[in-house]
């Protein structure tokens, strides 16, 4: 993501980089928008741009969760709204809330459900 927008994006596979920016969902945004994904499988990287959301962010970043990484939600950059899912003060139904309410606020006609662990997205109807 470069300069476009990601929203309502999901990942649950291991990510693993080698080279600079690596991140659950979005290895760099250097402008671009990204709302309300999560990701909630392993990441690793060799370098220090590696984040359970993003590696670098220079972007907007709004109600972004990750879990199983416990470094911070973006590797290096400035600002963005991303918080661990830790399962103790914040679950992946607080999640799932703030994500809708960002989603709402953002004119999308997408929102969330957790069904026992499985995050889906659907319409509004």
């Amino acid at each position: 993501n470069s300069s476009g927008s990601v929203t309502a994006c999901t990942s649950s596979g291991s990510v693993s980089g080698s080279s600079y920016y690596v991140g659950g969902v979005v290895g760099s945004n250097s402008s671009g928008s990204v709302t309300a994904c999560t990701s909630s499988g392993s990441v690793s990287g060799s370098s220090h741009n590696v984040g359970g959301v993003m590696g670098y962010n220079y972007g907007t970043v709004t109600a972004c969760y990750w879990s199983d990484y416990a470094g911070n939600g973006i590797g290096s950059g400035v600002g963005g709204e991303t918080t661990l899912v830790d399962g103790t003060d914040v679950t992946w139904q607080t999640a799932v809330a703030a994500m809708n309410t960002a989603l709402q606020s953002a004119g999308s006609e997408w929102r969330y459900e957790l069904t026992g662990e499985l995050l889906t997205l659907k319409k509004e109807e």
